[in-house]
């Protein structure tokens, strides 16, 4: 009875290929289960069931609702209506309040000249300066504490941009501060706290930067940025924080569903995420926090659909649960000294939304130094242990050369797979990129199992395993070692390389298992010949005491078994042909001699080291690799969800978003291929179709429709042509099918239509004008002219080494945004002569109002205002000759046009729902958005390529 029991179990965990093909399902069967299925991921389906959060959240979603009635960008009319309305719901919510005080940059004219880094390419070599008159909404909610240095700053943009409503972005920002602000007004923090709803996040930054020029600015300490860098699908992500004490009071304070991960960190520092965020001024200017927003679906993010409609409260109730939760672990929070490892760059991730972890970078780097060492030092001393015992395995040349070549044979055809994919659907990871990822992956599955069982003939399996789990973590020690040097060059800010830690690490794990059993286990066989395939592999079994754990054989039994014999599935019980060399004791039980060297249920062998036919480490082994794989996994799903569509914007974010799948579909199958000579047939039957399924899923399925669409971006000229920017060979089907291009009855297809730039390019073709003036007037045709007051360029009183002074005019009307370019007719475009620039005030011309100075240069100047009624930009220019800056300029070659400066002027609108009257009737401003909204099809989505749906331009020479 107990033997039976026994053989039971020891079948039930023995390594065989029906133990193994279980487990392995299983296994990814629980990670991508757990991680679809499980409520806390999938949680906005959650809503609050206190009376209080219920009435906050119903009060928030009302808020939402009536911000994001229509379009609101800090360039349109609209804009007023909103900051107006916000004003009203903040002074209504601490009305009698008397620890609560209100700012408002609209009242006290809040204007600022400044320096401007690019937002969204801190390369560029751009020298560029912002004149900004902010219309921030301020609260200051005065702490217990009563400190003054201290204050944690909450901060949300109200404006949109020209195409959209504003739900996501970054409308439930907003009102999860007016929450929270109403929450507090009525239970006094004990340390303070400031709002921002800010203006003009869109184009610049704006408004973060303009907090700076308030005094409550000096206060604070601590901020959480809440933005919306996709549409609402999915959770509120904390995509990056300050450090280690920052990562740590989200860690303390978001116990319900925390939601992180440092990888996104890493990529908004390597610039591989282009989309920026306040979070990047408040940072730069000291402040310590976070970054809350949502992240995808992309495609509908900044175009029409940012709509109520296509948000949900529980979506809206995730991110103002999440930033209620880290607020109050930060009011609550006594400031110490901060020392230690506090200020270092931190590790962050969440479990499936259970478990969130954090460590310094720096931490991880010194674990790096340590695994590098350590784990080769311990192998390289268990394995001369073993040797010394006689009780190390042998593993022949063929074992160690069938998972290299066996890798690189399936990941180059794996590879041409997703290549010949993508030529057929260059766009399926921007709709499914699971498909493609489950495709490639499973194909490198066979195909491993395909070369393995080739190299099976001439190994044991698990020997074959032994050597992959070795040769794995060999290669992952390159990969540590490369992401720790990458550690060091970064300043520790490679956040996002712990997975790589953690796959060494388990790698590690698995390969010392097998080189502690090579120690201390009592080896049956003294002697263990492997030979090539050609040959016979002949073994020595020596004698067992009797009572020994293996039993007795009376006598050495010297067994040749031909390797032609070690695979097939034909015999349960196969027989040894009986030669001059056979055991003279053939009544061995068939159990023993299966040991020996019979084939199991499985059609495998197991001949060739007894001792790991009676031992169980390969579950240890496969245990240790399950770890990894849910991290993987879910590395995998949320990299990919934020960044699949990004291949629609540029041809750069092709290249990383398929090198990315491809990459992580070999990664993700570590857990299989030490193992994958034990897989059953019937199992790689069932995962051929799965491959043939999903593959033809990804070549048929159909890249664009109305959940995933094509984005394309839109501008018009004042005199009528449309700027569209995308894939330009799609974008002239879209074109060629509209209404008022079939009207114009061209005699052939194309006419009309122009496109420059390649596959990602523009294209241009003339529609119905827009309408720039409320009143609908039409008889204007040119909205952007300059006025030259003054010029002393060709002075007769000023030294040609003296710098040139002139007095301009912009006059565009109803206008709140245009660029002024400086061109200095230099070789380098990124040269220029202009060296100050003056803001006068309209009121008073002849008292300058804000001036800034640059020994560098300037080449660009952003000019926002807020009063649509006054009409023009009164600037003050000054340059240099070109003898003083330009070194190429001959001193006797120079005359007055080799000083001219260029201007190149370029003016933005964005009103566009509400109409213009025109002859008493309400028209429509921007027609040609209208007819692509209306006669497109839903698989194409459209956003704003400038500031401004409108665009006019001019060029003078000063």
């Amino acid at each position: 009875m107990f033997e039976g029991v026994s053989n039971t179990l020891s079948a039930s965990f023995r390594y065989r290929k029906t133990n193994v093909s279980v487990l392995v399902v299983l296994s990814y069967l629980f990670v991508v289960v757990f991680y679809l299925k499980n409520p806390l991921v999938n949680r906005q389906r959650l809503l609050p069931s206190d009376k209080e959060h219920i009435r906050l959240l119903d009060n928030a979603w009302l808020d939402l609702q009536n911000i994001t009635y229509s379009f609101h960008p800090y360039t349109s009319h609209d804009n007023d209506r909103v900051h107006d309305y916000l004003l009203l719901r903040v002074n209504q919510i601490v009305a009698n309040n008397s620890f609560c005080e209100v700012s408002d940059d609209y009242k006290t004219e809040r204007k600022i000249l400044f320096a401007h880094q690019d937002a969204f390419d801190s390369s560029t070599k751009m020298k560029r300066v912002v004149y900004f008159e902010s219309s921030n909404i301020l609260v200051k909610i005065q702490g217990k504490d009563g400190k003054e240095d201290n204050a944690l700053l909450l901060s949300a943009h109200f404006d949109s941009v020209p195409t959209s409503h504003g739900a996501t972005d970054d409308g439930k920002g907003v009102v999860s501060i007016l929450g929270l602000l109403d929450y507090y007004s009525k239970n006094q923090p004990e340390r303070t706290i400031i709002l921002n709803l800010n203006n003009n996040e869109e184009f610049g930054l704006l408004g973060a930067q303009a907090f700076f020029d308030h005094p409550w600015s000096k206060i604070t300490k601590y901020f959480i940025n809440l933005e919306g860098t996709g549409n609402g699908e999915g959770d509120a992500i904390m995509f990056r924080t300050t450090n280690l004490l920052t990562a740590n009071l989200y860690k303390e304070g978001v116990q319900q569903h925390p939601f992180g991960n440092s990888i996104f960190q890493q990529g908004f520092n390597q610039r591989l995420i282009h989309s920026e965020t306040d979070y990047k001024v408040y940072e730069a200017n000291g402040l310590q926090g976070w970054d809350i927003a949502f992240f995808k679906p992309r495609s509908l993010y900044h175009t029409i659909r940012d709509s109520v409609q296509e948000t949900s409260k529980p979506a809206l109730w995730d991110m103002f649960w999440t930033t209620m939760q880290l607020c109050e672990s930060v009011v609550t929070y006594r400031d110490t000294k901060e020392s230690g490892d506090s200020t270092d760059p931190a590790v962050f991730f969440d479990v499936y939304g259970i478990f969130f972890l954090t460590f310094s970078a720096k931490w991880l780097f010194a674990i790096n130094i340590v695994l590098l060492v350590t784990v080769p030092l311990a192998c390289i001393i268990l394995g001369h242990i073993s040797r010394k015992k006689g009780s190390r395995v042998p593993k022949p040349l063929t074992s160690w050369l069938a998972f290299p070549v066996s890798v690189i044979v399936s990941a180059l055809v794996v590879k041409l797979s997703e290549n010949y994919i993508v030529r057929q659907n260059p766009f399926v990871a921007s709709h499914d990129f699971l498909s493609l990822l489950l495709a490639l992956s499973i194909e490198f599955v066979l195909l491993n199992a395909v070369v393995m069982s080739l190299f099976n003939y001439l190994a044991h399996g698990n020997i074959l395993k032994d050597c992959i789990l070795i040769e794995l973590m060999v290669l992952s020690w390159f990969l540590l070692f490369s992401t720790t040097v990458m550690l060091s060059k970064t300043e520790f800010k490679s956040t996002g390389v712990y997975p790589i830690t953690g796959l060494y690490i388990c790698l590690s794990t698995a390969v010392l298992v097998h080189k502690l059993v090579e120690v201390f286990t009592s080896r049956r066989t003294s002697k263990v010949e492997v030979r090539e395939a050609h040959e016979p592999i002949v073994m020595t079994i020596d004698s067992t005491p009797e009572g020994s754990q293996y039993g007795t054989v009376g006598g050495s039994v010297t067994p040749e078994l031909s390797n032609s014999n070690d695979h097939g599935d034909n015999s349960d019980n196969p027989t040894q042909e009986a030669d001059e060399r056979a055991p003279l004791i053939s009544a061995i039980s068939d159990r023993r001699l299966q040991t020996f060297g019979e084939e199991n249920r499985d059609g495998e062998s197991d001949q060739v080291n007894l001792t790991d036919s009676m031992h169980y480490e390969w579950i240890l082994q496969f245990v240790t690799l399950i770890p990894i794989t849910f991290i993987l996994f879910q590395v995998s799903n949320d990299s990919l969800s934020g960044l699949n569509q990004t291949i629609q914007e540029s041809l750069s974010s092709v290249n990383v978003v398929y090198g990315a799948i491809f990459t992580l579909s070999v990664i993700l199958t570590v857990l299989v291929l030490p193992f994958i000579s034990k897989l059953r047939f019937n199992l790689l039957s069932v995962l051929f179709v799965i491959w043939l399924v999903a593959t033809i899923h990804c070549i048929t399925l159909q890249p664009f429709d109305s959940k995933t669409p094509l984005k394309i971006r839109f501008s018009q000229n004042v005199n009528g042509t449309v700027e569209l920017t995308g894939r330009t060979k799609i974008i002239k089907e879209l074109i060629y099918d509209l209404p008022s291009y079939k009207n114009k009855g061209y005699s052939h297809r194309g006419d009309g239509v122009s496109c420059y730039g390649g596959e990602l390019g523009v294209c241009y073709y003339d529609a119905e004008p827009p309408i720039v003036l409320p009143n609908g007037n039409l008889n204007i045709t040119k909205f952007v002219s300059v006025d030259v007051i003054s010029n002393d360029r060709v002075s007769s009183g000023r030294s040609k080494y003296a710098p040139i002074n002139a007095d301009i005019r912009i006059k565009v009307p109803n206008n709140r945004a245009c660029v002024v370019n400086f061109n200095s007719s230099s070789d380098d475009i990124f040269e220029s002569a202009v060296r100050k620039i003056t803001i006068l005030d309209e009121g008073n011309k002849s008292e300058s109002k804000l001036t800034y100075k640059s020994s560098e240069g300037i080449n660009e100047l952003l000019l926002h205002k807020l009063d649509f009624s006054t009409e023009s930009y009164h600037l003050g220019v000054q340059w240099f000759p070109k003898l003083l800056w330009d070194k190429r300029t001959v001193t006797a070659n120079t005359d007055d046009a080799t000083d001219v400066l260029g201007l190149s002027i370029k003016c933005f609108w964005s009103d566009y729902e509400v109409p213009a009257i025109v002859d008493d009737k309400p028209v429509r401003r921007v027609p040609a958005y209208d007819e692509l909204l209306n006669y497109a099809p839903l698989s194409f989505s459209f956003t704003n390529k400038e500031k401004g749906l409108i665009v006019d331009q001019e060029y003078i020479e000063l």
